[in-house]
């Protein structure tokens, strides 16, 4: 192994991972805060309000044939869904700019008036709208929330006043030891296999990649588009699988890369687990797995991509110090 293969194989890992990075300003992420929608009242045909992302988003779905207006936070018309599926958004509307942002940090767009005459943007065309609604989660992080709180949002339907009525729950931390525990159970025995075997190394780094690959998956077909994380869930994966790949490859040009590929792929997998943590401390996740089992592949991830990383770390040191002692470096200035 070359210094100039460790490089390599660095700057491979920053031009995969380093896009993987970029995510959506604000997806839904695991929580222990649940909102949910009540009722609405009166009742009306052809309107559809759901929370997502545990407490995240508010999403409309409206039946064609029914004209919805969202009200704003001071009862001003925020977005309109119209019978045809036309989605509108007024851009006078304070809420457009104050939702940008979870925690509203973004503050009201230019020009916002919440008084002025609405200046409709068409935005879609699916009777569909998804958004951060302050209404539906605490917005106090240095106030403690109360176990449970409602909330009301305004609608107009067809010319009706309409108030869709929720709370939010404050939910109980699941135990987290027990995972950690297992990650830490998980190392211990795959640093003895792996160190006993380590031609396993790829094989291990496989299974666990794989594994990780369909959770950052599970995602994206559990959420929508707006509230799904950014590719990083998914890409981190596939890029350690992409550096196993090299690992193995029987091509001899790739020979210098093979254990600093490894080292790369353990170390993306370690990385893609540590930033997926809160899975073990946050009682609703997002995604379309059990929760045992998504928690399960964190764990087992991050406890399996250490071990290999170390294990491999440990043989490139062995072999450089072998290619660097006295007797190598006589064998070799003899020849």
């Amino acid at each position: 192994m070359t210094r100039r293969a460790l490089v390599a194989v660095l700057l491979i890992c920053l031009a995969v991972v380093g896009p993987a990075g970029i995510a959506h300003a604000d997806p839904a992420k695991p929580s222990n805060a649940q909102s949910r929608v009540v009722s609405l009242n009166p009742p009306v045909a052809g309107v559809k309000v759901d929370i997502v992302g545990g407490d995240g988003f508010v999403q409309l779905q409206v039946a064609k044939g029914t004209d919805v207006v969202v009200l704003g936070y001071a009862a001003e018309p925020y977005v309109e869904v119209e019978a045809d599926g036309t989605v509108r958004l007024n851009d006078r509307s304070p809420a457009v700019g104050i939702n940008r942002r979870r925690d509203a940090s973004s503050g009201p767009q230019a020009g916002a008036d919440s008084g002025a005459p609405p200046e409709w943007k068409v935005v879609g065309h699916s009777g569909t709208y998804l958004w951060h609604d302050h209404r539906v989660h605490w917005m106090a992080p240095d106030v403690t929330p109360p176990p449970l709180v409602p909330w009301d949002v305004g609608l107009v339907v067809n010319g009706q006043p309409v108030t869709v009525h929720g709370e939010l729950r404050q939910l109980p931390a699941p135990t987290s030891w027990p995972w950690e525990a297992l990650a830490i159970t998980v190392a211990a025995i795959a640093l003895v296999a792996l160190w006993v075997r380590p031609r396993m190394v790829p094989l291990a780094l496989t299974v666990v990649g794989v594994a990780a690959t369909v959770v950052g998956f599970s995602e994206i077909a559990h959420l929508p588009t707006l509230a799904q994380p950014g590719p990083r869930s998914w890409a981190l994966p596939l890029a350690a699988l992409a550096m196993v790949a090299v690992s193995v490859l029987p091509i001899d040009a790739l020979r210098p890369l093979r254990r600093p590929a490894l080292v790369g792929a353990g170390g993306t997998l370690a990385v893609w687990a540590f930033q997926r943590r809160t899975a073990l401390t946050r009682r609703l996740l997002i995604t379309g797995l059990p929760t045992w089992l998504e928690r399960s592949i964190v764990a087992i991830t991050f406890g399996v991509a250490a071990a290999a990383t170390i294990v491999v770390l440990a043989l490139i040191v062995t072999a450089y110090s072998a290619y660097s002692s006295p007797n190598h470096a006589g064998a070799r200035s003899s020849k």
